[in-house]
């Protein structure tokens, strides 16, 4: 805690900024608040990590299923390393248990590694701060893409490095909130303020990850009787079914509204404009 709190106030306060009037003078006032000398917004300290949100107690609040702590593959220490000693800003950390000096890891929760708490949409950080910033499996998470893209763009000194991966064909997975998965068109789109390096597919993200989480989840919701034959099953049976009857439903007994949102093909939308 104590160390935390020592990197908070010599490495963490300086990059920060105020979400709600953008000003760069804040204080650590205690250990537990830090204080906008511009707006006088208080910001509290929880655990050592400031939560830099409007609404604070957003940040506190939150459930065991959204603790994922990934720790860095080495495609992201090289990016990290080829920053150093500049800071790096891992967008939608979790709580990743790895402890690099000059990372700072901010997620939308006051979990144990975390550093800072924010949105991308409303990102707590000064223009030109970071050598490089690193993302994974968070953009399909965020309620405004273009907007957290612009705000990592100004918080990025001239020539850093971005590295962000994201899902496309992925089912629903709430942490806290599913909302757009990308093609490589769509995230190059997200992203058009920067010039690409490379974009595409990496062995990690191919189709049998896909597959594989499909046909998992799929069997986990169904009773255990129903389990062993859709187990059972060929791809062939699997496809041949469907030419045969797109709208078929076997294999979905018990499949509730939920279970048939997280492992859709696709949504529908059906709304109006507010009358005058």
């Amino acid at each position: 805690m104590t160390h935390k709190i020592d990197r908070l106030r010599t490495f963490i306060l300086p990059m920060l900024k105020c979400v709600c009037c953008n000003a760069h003078d804040l204080s650590l006032i205690t250990d537990s608040e830090i204080r906008c000398n511009s707006c006088a917004k208080s910001y509290p300290v929880y655990q050592g990590t400031p939560i830099m949100l409007e609404n604070t107690a957003e940040g506190m609040h939150f459930s065991s299923d959204v603790v994922i702590g990934n720790p860095y593959t080495a495609q992201w220490r090289d990016v990290i390393d080829r920053a150093a000693p500049g800071p790096v800003l891992d967008f939608g950390s979790g709580n990743n248990p790895d402890e690099i000096d000059n990372v700072v890891k901010l997620d939308v929760f006051a979990m144990p590694h975390v550093d800072v708490v924010g949105t991308g949409e409303r990102l707590p950080f000064r223009d030109g701060t970071f050598a490089a910033v690193v993302s994974g499996a968070v953009f399909e998470h965020v309620q405004q893409p273009f907007v957290c893209a612009e705000n990592i763009y100004k918080a990025m000194r001239p020539g850093a490095e971005l590295y962000v991966e994201t899902a496309f064909l992925q089912p629903y997975h709430a942490y806290p909130h599913h909302y757009f998965n990308m093609t490589t068109r769509g995230v190059t789109k997200v992203f058009e303020a920067f010039e690409p390096r490379v974009v595409g597919v990496l062995p990690w993200q191919g189709p049998l990850f896909t597959l594989h989480w499909i046909v998992r989840r799929w069997s986990e919701i169904l009773a255990p009787g129903d389990r062993e034959a859709f187990l059972g099953t060929t791809v062939g049976e699997i496809i041949r079914e469907a030419q045969k009857n797109p709208f078929s439903d076997r294999w979905l007994n018990g499949f509730t509204p939920r279970d048939l949102e997280e492992l859709a093909c696709a949504v529908h939308f059906n709304g109006h404009k507010p009358a005058a």
